[in-house]
């Protein structure tokens, strides 16, 4: 009995595919569906030049940001200001020592 394994085109061989046995004694196909781990997934990922690993992490940052956002889109633009705003101040030496943080939270 052979069997039938699709080439790769997407991830390395050290990742298991699907393999389709062929029965001699009729058609019977089977698909066994092997799914690759999350060590698997991120070996191949590693393996991709810089601009393809960048764009896998956008996607997955992506996706992070639309499962758990809830912010329309004033809100967000709002802030990505305020972010912006801050990270300004902060390389101008404008931050705010911590102690002072620590003790703003802790009379609220």
């Amino acid at each position: 009995m052979g069997s039938f394994k699709p080439a790769s085109l997407l991830l390395p061989e050290d990742v298991p595919q699907a393999t389709i046995p062929l029965s001699m004694s009729g058609w019977r196909p089977r698909l066994e569906l092997m799914i690759p781990t999350t060590e698997q997934v991120l070996a191949a990922a590693l393996k991709l030049p810089r601009d393809e690993r960048t764009a896998v992490v956008d996607e997955l940052l992506r996706s992070l940001d639309d499962a758990e956002d809830r912010l329309d889109a004033r809100d967000r633009e709002l802030l990505h200001a305020a972010i912006a705003r801050s990270d300004e101040q902060f390389r101008a030496g404008q931050g705010i020592p911590a102690e002072t943080v620590l003790e703003r939270l802790t009379k609220r």
